[in-house]
């Protein structure tokens, strides 16, 4: 009995610094959350912080680009991104009630879309998480982007098509970001779930899979915003010393 109790208490004693660093990130215009480190910079439309950003700047990326949650590492360096993006779908079906065979018969033409963009398709699936289904793609040197690496989680729920894009620009970051987004996903809940009707077709929402995987310029922008904002401050501040030690 005792065993098992200290057994029990290794356990919390595992879990507790897990979920003491988690924050929950609540996307509202989604109807969802995420949980994720929060050693990491989040950026919703609704939080920028303007210690790091200039707020104005960044929300009118996020609305131009359809994104609705970015995550860098706070250490600005450029070693992965992950971003989500939604466009609503209205009128169309989600992939709330198909079932995991029709959407595998649909990932030829999912990876052809995303080939359109350069990536070199590594492996695909689809997954049952939580309270809705995903297309997965791994993929490698995504041209249009520039990273060597991406992984996307793509779903169509509450006729939005949402995408839970990671990319990733050095290869020792790999394992780092993709744990890192696998984790979360395994987080990610939807505060309401409207009633889907019947997918008939796939083709009709296919198109959309490429959300966030070929964002270009978006890729790099909040890193880019940091560097611009914190050279600022530090030209701000040298202004100010050398203004003190004048009047000294």
């Amino acid at each position: 009995m005792k065993k098992l109790i200290m057994s029990l208490l290794s356990a919390i004693m595992l879990i507790v610094p897990v979920m003491a660093y988690a924050e929950v990130v609540e996307i509202e215009e989604l109807n969802l959350s995420i949980e994720l480190p929060q050693e990491l910079e989040i950026t919703t439309r609704g939080d920028i912080d303007p210690m790091f950003f200039d707020v104005e700047a960044a929300y009118d990326y996020m609305i131009e680009n359809d994104i609705y949650l970015n995550v860098i590492p706070q250490d600005e360096t450029y070693r992965y991104e992950l971003s989500v993006f939604m466009v609503d779908i209205e009128g169309q079906d989600s992939f709330y009630t198909a079932s995991e065979k029709e959407l595998e018969k649909s990932l030829p033409d999912f990876a052809e879309n995303l080939r359109q963009i350069g990536a070199e398709i590594v492996s695909s699936e689809v997954m049952s998480i939580g309270q809705s289904k995903y297309v997965v793609f791994e993929m490698r040197n995504i041209e249009q982007v520039g990273s060597i690496y991406a992984k996307q989680y793509y779903t169509a729920i509450n006729e939005q098509a949402i995408s839970f894009t990671m990319h990733v620009f050095n290869e020792a970051d790999i394992q780092e970001a993709e744990e890192l987004l696998d984790a979360a996903m395994q987080t990610v809940r939807f505060s309401k779930v409207t009633t889907p009707k019947r997918l008939s077709n796939v083709m009709r929402i296919v198109i959309y899979a490429v959300v966030g995987a070929a964002v270009g310029a978006v890729v790099g922008f909040f890193v880019s915003l940091i560097i611009k904002k914190r050279t600022k401050r530090k030209q701000a501040n040298q202004q100010n010393n050398a203004a003190d030690g004048q009047m000294n």
